[in-house]
């Protein structure tokens, strides 16, 4: 924890622990064909960035880009491919506000609003799918906090 969570926790006498519970999300799974990129060294550096309809991820394990969906669709995003190698990632969808929404002029690939969805894209791209279903997750739970007093 940085010191200025810790003053903050200490100033609203934040108390929590953390624990598994069963959630609503998806599992990342391997897709009919297998996996179409190839691993990566091992000992590869990580690095990776997203923005609307695109993830480019090198040097990223299965776990890494679950992570990486997990935030593009805040969704809980569980790993469940078995495959623990490093690889170099990019997908690239519409996003269902875009394809519901477009923006005027907006053309950027991904980002036309009759691209594959995010399910297809993973599918097409990169050999995965995701399952929905029910699925362990580590969650933060608040046990007691209080009203800060005046400085």
């Amino acid at each position: 924890m940085t010191l200025k969570r810790c003053i903050r926790a200490e100033r609203f006498k934040l108390v929590f622990h953390r624990e598994q519970k069963v959630i609503s999300g998806y599992r990342l799974a391997l897709g009919k064909g297998g996996l179409k990129p190839k691993a990566v060294a091992p000992a590869r550096g990580s690095s990776g960035n997203s923005h609307q309809g695109r993830i480019d991820a090198e040097g990223y394990t299965m776990a890494q880009f679950a992570m990486k969906l997990s935030q593009a669709l805040q969704v809980p995003v569980l790993d469940a491919t078995g495959v623990t190698d490093k690889f170099d990632l990019a997908l690239q969808w519409t996003p269902d506000d875009m394809a519901a929404n477009p923006r005027p002029g907006d053309q950027r690939p991904g980002n036309a609003p009759d691209g594959p969805s995010i399910f297809t894209a993973l599918q097409e791209q990169l050999g995965l799918k995701l399952e929905s279903g029910k699925i362990s997750a580590e969650v933060l739970v608040i046990d007691s906090a209080e009203r800060p007093s005046e400085n």
